[in-house]
């Protein structure tokens, strides 16, 4: 969904975090509160859904940052994607990829600047 699309759609963009349960994440998490964006926190696991089931979010995902498919899942359908995580160190993550999961939706479509995740 382009930005006038979105502007354009009945329902607000949505805005994926991942590493929502940390510093960063939860910080972003009372900000998007006062923001137009529907919210999906994606966490670790029951600890981070634990701290984030407060904040007001849409929705919480789990899903393991070593599993490029678990990320994808994550992120499916948002329109935008903040990364408050570290990717880097994960073995099953090739140098750049982070930054191609965030270039591209989750399930292919392409926002016309970057081709689609594989």
């Amino acid at each position: 969904m382009s930005e006038t699309e979105a502007v354009r759609s009945e329902e607000p963009p949505l805005l994926a975090v991942i590493g929502a349960a940390g510093l960063c994440g939860t910080y972003l998490l009372e900000a998007a509160q006062r923001s137009p964006f529907r919210v999906r926190a994606v966490v670790h696991g029951p600890g981070g859904r634990e701290r984030v089931a407060a904040l007001g979010v849409d929705e919480t995902v789990e899903a393991d940052l070593a599993e490029p498919d678990a990320v994808r899942q994550a992120v499916k359908n948002a329109d935008l994607v903040f990364i408050g995580s570290v990717l880097r160190g994960y073995p099953s993550l090739q140098a750049g990829e982070e930054t191609n999961l965030l270039r591209s939706r989750a399930g292919g479509s392409s926002t016309g600047r970057h081709p689609p995740l594989a």
